[in-house]
């Protein structure tokens, strides 16, 4: 394949009034709060993570036994349904993506390798890998089908787009490193790659229309795209070495805004956008637990901390948002009465 590379710099705005991701319609931020439904495990698992979710409320991700024995799993109507895998009883995998017709994305370990799938129809398939490459991943699926992630080989990696059966690797800046986060309707991808060989700095990317544009905020040293929504709305963070923080950023229009990080907190990370532009992610180094995070949600110019919006005594500790829906439904991963589980929010006024 030939990739054809395109360098783009982008600026960095701070974020004013007179810009902010489109909203939707979901009242005050300060009358905001949810109801919280667990990602129950099946009988023999102790723990769950929920990763991605679709307009009906669809859930995926894994359950768990221990942290050597995963299992790709589908929340629906308050039951969990293991996906299986491409190996044997003892190999495990993981689900990132779903789509608005039910088809799952993720990886699972086989045949000495760990191989990205799709489950359309109850039915697991081997997406394969780039090349010769024998690891590879599924991050995203989007309504046409399309899905990307990232094959590993050798000392490399690399992003790819799976469509009509093809697997086609969508090069880099000039780096051997690539990962592809997310993707939109229109087919564009989102991601990470460098532009040396040897570099350690990564540099967020779009990729559209065949070419691979760099998004990163100009006089950061490193950025990740995470997430595009159908809008073209692009999500990520970035090192900002002057405050020694990683912060979030808004790739929209040709502008890399600077969205900052929910107060308290030194680094704040996105996971997913919304069409109605509210985005989740997770946060942490506050000063009084700097291991676990705390997942978080930004709408209407602001950072919330999602476990500040629960009902009270809920014994739940929210750590990271992984997705959230046009209703504005989300999943993520925490404790629930100190068990490692999975979590459905639901907003209401």
């Amino acid at each position: 394949m030939k990739n054809v590379i395109a360098l783009v710099s982008c600026t960095i705005a701070v974020l004013s009034a007179s810009f902010a991701p489109r909203q939707g319609a979901s009242g005050p931020a300060s009358s905001l709060r949810y109801n919280i439904t667990e990602l129950g495990v099946p009988p023999g698992y102790t723990g769950s993570e929920g990763h991605a979710l679709n307009a009906s409320g669809q859930a995926v991700g894994y359950v768990s036994k221990g942290a050597s024995h995963l299992r790709a799993c589908l929340w629906e109507g308050g039951r969990a349904k293991i996906l299986g895998t491409l190996g044997d009883a003892d190999s495990s995998s993981e689900a990132y993506g779903i789509n608005a017709s039910g088809d799952v994305v993720g990886y699972s370990y086989a045949q000495g390798g760990r191989y990205a799938f799709v489950v359309r129809g109850g039915q697991m398939t081997n997406l394969g890998a780039l090349g010769s490459a024998s690891d590879s991943e599924a991050r995203a699926i989007n309504s046409k089908g399309q899905v990307c992630g990232y094959s590993q080989f050798g000392d490399g990696s690399q992003g790819f787009l799976h469509d009509n059966g093809e697997m086609v690797g969508l090069g880099s800046l000039g780096g051997v490193r690539g990962k592809a986060w997310g993707i939109n309707t229109a087919g564009h991808v989102v991601g990470e790659t460098t532009i040396k060989r040897y570099d350690s700095g990564d540099r967020a990317f779009l990729w559209k229309d065949g070419k691979m544009s760099d998004i990163t905020p100009v006089g950061s040293e490193s950025g990740v795209a995470q997430a595009i929504n159908d809008t073209g709305q692009t999500v990520g963070f970035f090192f900002d070495k002057g405050r020694q923080q990683y912060r979030t950023f808004l790739y929209s229009g040709g502008t890399a805004h600077d969205l900052g990080v929910l107060p308290g907190t030194r680094d704040t990370r996105p996971k997913a956008i919304n069409n109605r532009g509210q985005i989740v992610g997770f946060a942490y180094g506050d000063g009084k637990d700097e291991v676990r995070p705390r997942a978080c949600l930004y709408q209407n110019g602001k950072w919330r901390d999602l476990n500040d919006l629960l009902p009270a005594h809920s014994g739940w500790r929210l750590h990271i948002a992984w997705s959230i829906n046009g209703k504005g439904q989300i999943v993520g991963d925490g404790t629930h009465n100190g068990q490692h589980r999975g979590f459905l929010l639901t907003p209401h006024e």
